[in-house]
């Protein structure tokens, strides 16, 4: 599973993959930048591939 997490209330999203089937096993951040805006969509009906983009340059919201 993918899910989007910022931290508090900055709107600077990370993306994290969990394993469902291992849910021990930590989240992976799939994008570890600091302080980045992206954003993630499911690609057609299938949930199977998503598409993963960052903006490359520090949110104008974020903090820190």
């Amino acid at each position: 599973m993918v899910y989007a997490q910022d931290d508090d209330g900055d709107e600077c999203r990370h993306v994290f993959r969990v394993d469902l089937d291992d849910p021990q096993t930590p989240a992976v951040d799939l994008t570890p930048l600091p302080k980045v805006v992206v954003h993630y969509g499911l690609l057609d009906d299938d949930p199977a591939p998503a598409l993963i983009t960052g903006a490359g340059r520090t949110c104008s919201t974020c903090t820190g």
